[in-house]
């Protein structure tokens, strides 16, 4: 394959004319010349005019003139890819930060409320794995205990009323009567969970669930938050 002088278009090696632009490429003698021009008429006419510098025969929209050589049109211009390649990259970037941002939708509505992880145990028990003496009979064991199996867990437990103030409730939890006075574990409640707590007076028992925070500190057995009811 080769470039037609004219117009540039790809032709046989051997083509005696521009399929494109049907400029004589090779020496042809009076018979080819007549088939041509029998194949111009068929095309709709000749497809030459004048070159305007030497008024050689020129195809119609040649680049250059074969004779002189000088340019009679200039070459069409090359087609636009930028658009097409920005507008490309410019749909998958939007596609794409609108999966980024579906998936960190997502990713905030499945962590709006922590997933609770329970330990099974009720509140004499729980009180009497922390009781005071255990502590400082088996500190290192206890805090073992703590740390492994109940550090930042949830607990569901009865316990009575010792006082509260605000969202803020204390709790006895092993029904003994020191700890009916001074109370066993102190209890954060969510907001969602005031109207429950509202009329909680000192002596009622509540049955709430919370999430085990710290142990043997404030004067406490237990410190816990997002505390609710049970339902």
């Amino acid at each position: 394959m080769e470039d037609c002088p004219y117009c540039g278009a790809e032709v046989e090696a051997t083509a005696v004319k521009c399929d494109r632009c049907g400029a004589i490429l090779k020496e042809v003698d009076d018979d080819q010349m007549a088939e041509i021009a029998k194949a111009n008429e068929k095309l709709g006419g000749p497809k030459h005019e004048p070159c305007p510098h030497c008024e050689a025969p020129a195809p119609i929209g040649a680049h250059r003139c074969k004779e002189c050589g000088r340019v009679i049109n200039a070459l069409p211009d090359a087609p636009n890819t930028d658009s097409f390649k920005y507008g490309t990259w410019a749909v998958f970037g939007g596609v794409g930060f609108l999966v980024i941002l579906i998936i960190s939708i997502a990713v905030m509505l499945a962590g709006g409320e922590e997933k609770r992880v329970y330990v099974t145990v009720n509140g004499p028990s729980l009180a009497g794995k922390f009781s005071e003496l255990r502590i400082k009979q088996n500190a290192t064991k206890v805090n073992e205990d703590w740390e492994k199996t109940y550090k930042g867990k949830y607990v569901k437990v009865t316990g009575m009323v010792v006082s509260k103030d605000g969202n803020e409730v204390i709790f006895a939890l092993s029904g003994k009567a020191k700890a009916a006075k001074k109370g066993e574990a102190k209890v954060e409640f969510l907001d969602s969970a005031e109207a429950d707590i509202s009329s909680l007076e000192p002596g009622a028992t509540f049955s709430y669930d919370a999430k085990l925070m710290s142990y043997n500190e404030e004067g406490f057995l237990f410190i816990m938050t997002k505390g609710k009811a049970v339902e």
